[in-house]
């Protein structure tokens, strides 16, 4: 099990080739279970389309958050925490220093679509995640991703 690493917050306003090979590699540790089996490529596609923010110890990425805008609100595309990090306090270390960047951009709020756990029952943790976090559940959406899955759209605003 990993010990707490000192962790540097990093935004990659163009999000460098070695950061996506990490993300994309996190990504595809998830892959089935909480994301669809082709994210990873697509991740790997859209990451340099989008802002990147992380932890960092040293060159590697503990935990990160990729967005873009949309509608007016920074739209979290992607968020993971490597395996052996999870459960340690990253993630949510994570969505404050987002929190605090966003804020100084000018915005007041953020969101996001997650799976539903009522499609998927395993999601439930990260519909959790987010709500301890201050998102909260705004509408659920049919085949957003994959026919028949059910996804929420969440935000949260301050």
């Amino acid at each position: 099990m990993a010990a707490k690493h000192e962790a540097q917050f990093v935004v990659e306003k163009e999000p460098k080739s070695d950061s996506i090979e990490q993300i994309v590699s996190m990504i595809k540790a998830y892959a089935g279970k909480y994301f669809t089996e082709d994210f990873a490529d697509d991740v790997r596609i859209d990451a340099p389309y989008q802002r990147l923010c992380c932890l960092k110890s040293g060159d590697e990425i503990i935990s990160c958050i990729m967005f873009t805008c949309l509608d007016g609100y920074p739209h979290i595309t992607a968020m993971a925490t490597r395996r052996d990090y999870v459960g340690k306090g990253y993630g949510k270390q994570l969505m404050r220093h987002f929190v605090d960047y966003v804020s100084e951009l000018g915005f007041n709020g953020i969101e996001l679509y997650a799976w539903s756990e009522k499609t998927k029952p395993v999601c439930a943790s990260t519909q959790e995640f987010y709500k301890s976090v201050g998102f909260t559940v705004e509408s659920e959406h049919m085949g957003l991703w994959a026919p028949d899955m059910i996804t929420v759209k969440m935000k949260k605003s301050w």
